[in-house]
């Protein structure tokens, strides 16, 4: 698990459902992702928002 910085987790934290597109092993990207975002204390819990059917 990361611990984030202040500035970083606040920026994340602010966005309620980003598009994340997950890299490849050859360095292209994947298609993007809607997430939903939450955040606890100092700790950000992601979640896809097709849940486990997503490809997350």
């Amino acid at each position: 698990m990361t611990d984030w910085n202040g500035a970083a987790l606040e920026k994340i934290a602010a966005a309620e459902e980003p598009d994340l597109a997950p890299e490849r092993p050859n360095g292209t990207l994947r298609d993007p992702v809607t997430m939903w975002v939450v955040r606890a204390g100092h700790r950000l819990y992601v979640r896809s928002v097709k849940g486990s059917d997503g490809p997350w």
